[in-house]
């Protein structure tokens, strides 16, 4: 009787102790989370006085839609690229090796089943970030945001989903040649940072690189959706660029198939 209780008494407090931990975690997460936010919320505001500086200063492309432009795709590149990337993702979760990061490719990850809740999240955030700008720009004044783009908006996020996605995919597979996959990701999403618009827009670039920037799928990673709200389009120009992003994203996740085939099989082949 005794030993019973003995043992029950030291459940008790193992599971006090776990209980305990997991309140720990939560609350430390949380206080993170409310932290990033509150401190991206910080990056907007500066954001908005350093290009109203300089457009006050004389510079020429300078203006409220650009001004808006910026605010969005920085949104957009910072809490829906970044953190629906598998990179970021699989970087967490496993590390740098090649051990680490086929371990979790061999699972065949996909947009739709892996780390939804974490994704989420993300998303989440981003809404929140949303629902600054649009209060803050309302607040200052600084542009007149038509509310209704929003439903359109919405629409290619969903592309924008999938094509991060699959493009960071299609890129945490050099692990099955590399020792050092991340390293490919972090290059391939600087690159991105510039070509997807979410530094610049693309149409204060030079006209041959628009040209070429136009012909790639990347654009509707920040551009495009940015632009939805910026611009005015008709219903017949909204629907040719979804008819070419969701051509895309067929087209990357295809090729995404492929690559991570050709891969699996030089894994196995290696005695993986």
């Amino acid at each position: 009787m005794i030993k019973m209780f003995a043992d029950v008494k030291k459940d008790v407090r193992n599971y006090l102790m776990f209980f305990r931990i997991g309140i720990k975690n939560a609350t430390y997460y949380k206080i993170s989370l409310v932290l990033e936010v509150l401190f991206t919320f910080f990056v907007i505001v500066f954001l908005f006085y350093f290009w109203k500086t300089l457009g006050e200063s004389g510079v020429s492309f300078v203006n409220s839609k650009f001004i808006f432009y910026i605010l969005l795709a920085f949104a957009i590149g910072n809490t829906l690229s970044l953190q629906w990337s598998f990179i970021q993702i699989i970087k967490s979760d496993g590390g740098t090796s090649v051990k680490d990061l086929t371990y979790l490719l061999i699972r065949k990850l996909s947009p739709l089943s892996y780390d939804v809740k974490e994704r989420s999240w993300s998303f989440v955030t981003f809404l929140l970030m949303l629902v600054f700008l649009f209060g803050f720009n309302a607040i200052v004044g600084f542009y007149n945001v038509g509310y209704w783009k929003l439903i359109p908006f919405g629409f290619f996020i969903v592309i924008t989903y999938f094509l991060v996605s699959y493009l960071s995919l299609i890129v945490s597979y050099f692990a099955f040649w590399f020792d050092e996959a991340w390293a490919f990701g972090y290059a391939t999403f600087m690159i991105l940072s510039f070509t997807s618009g979410s530094m610049l827009p693309i149409y204060i670039m030079p006209n041959w690189l628009q040209t070429l920037l136009q012909a790639m799928p990347f654009q509707y990673l920040a551009y495009i959706p940015t632009q939805i709200i910026v611009e005015n389009f008709t219903i017949m120009e909204y629907a040719k660029m979804y008819a070419v992003g969701i051509f895309w994203v067929i087209v990357v996740a295809l090729l995404n198939d492929v690559i991570y085939n050709v891969g699996l099989r030089k894994f196995e082949s290696q005695g993986g």
